[in-house]
């Protein structure tokens, strides 16, 4: 009965490695946080590392939500980044996230006139 605690250790330390190593669970050393991955991430106190909750690796996530002409947003998909940007005719470049082949996420966009003018990766507000 006295080595009941170590085989719950062994247990413990072998899931966390098992998450580390699937990417669920990213340790890093110069901050001593970790990134959680994946739909199932929560945050939780493993060993009181920081976690921070991403979008799933995998997925693709829009900051401003999609299709906003309005605000200037991000696409992220599997670490990539595309910033909404106005083009060289006034026009802007809309990132959305877009699902194809075998409901793969990538990275789409629409060219869109901007009624008022483009600025700084969104439309112009009419005051």
């Amino acid at each position: 009965m006295k080595s009941m605690p170590i085989i719950i250790s062994l247990i413990i330390a072998i899931i966390v490695l098992v998450f580390a190593v699937s990417g669920v669970i990213n340790f890093t050393k110069s901050t001593g946080s970790s990134v959680a991955r994946g739909p199932a991430a929560v945050p939780s106190k493993l060993s009181q590392a920081r976690m921070t909750i991403v979008p799933p690796y995998h997925d693709c996530y829009d900051t401003d939500g999609g299709k906003n002409f309005y605000e200037k947003g991000t696409v992220i998909v599997d670490g990539m980044y595309w910033t909404d940007k106005c083009d060289v005719y006034g026009r802007l470049i809309e990132n959305i996230c877009m699902y194809a082949v075998q409901n793969q996420p990538q990275r789409g966009f629409v060219i869109y006139d901007c009624p008022t003018g483009c600025k700084e990766g969104r439309c112009n507000i009419v005051p």
